[in-house]
């Protein structure tokens, strides 16, 4: 456990415009260039090494809605071979899909990950 955690954003003209701590709530901001400065304290060093190479997700909605194509294996996904169509499931019964995008809006950079919710077809009963 650390003993505090702070992060602070500063614009391009250096002014703190947002804070926030372990449990932070969602900062909306403008076009532009920031600075995130995290502050974390720990009796020991060695934790605070560990976090020198901390990965800070960011979540930012897409200009518009992209189309996905689902698919039964992870094989056919990655060759954007046979597509998933219809399957019957029973109850209690799952199943597994895999999404591929057609395209994502340019200047997306690697490693990015698309969070979603996604609809499926009605329920039937009694058949």
């Amino acid at each position: 456990p650390f003993g505090s955690q702070l992060y602070m954003v500063f614009d391009e003209h250096k002014r703190c415009i947002a804070t926030g701590d372990a449990w932070p709530d969602p900062v909306s901001l403008d076009k532009g260039k920031y600075t995130v400065r995290l502050h974390v304290r720990h009796h020991k060093a060695s934790v605070l090494e560990g976090l020198k190479t901390l990965v800070m997700v960011f979540k930012t909605p897409l200009p518009k809605a992209i189309a996905v194509t689902a698919y039964s294996t992870y094989t056919n996904a990655a060759l954007k071979a046979s597509k998933f169509t219809r399957k019957r499931l029973y109850s209690k019964q799952s199943t597994c899909l895999y999404l591929s995008a057609g395209s994502v809006p340019s200047g997306t950079p690697p490693g990015s990950v698309l969070v979603g919710s996604i609809k499926v077809g009605g329920m039937r009963t009694g058949r």
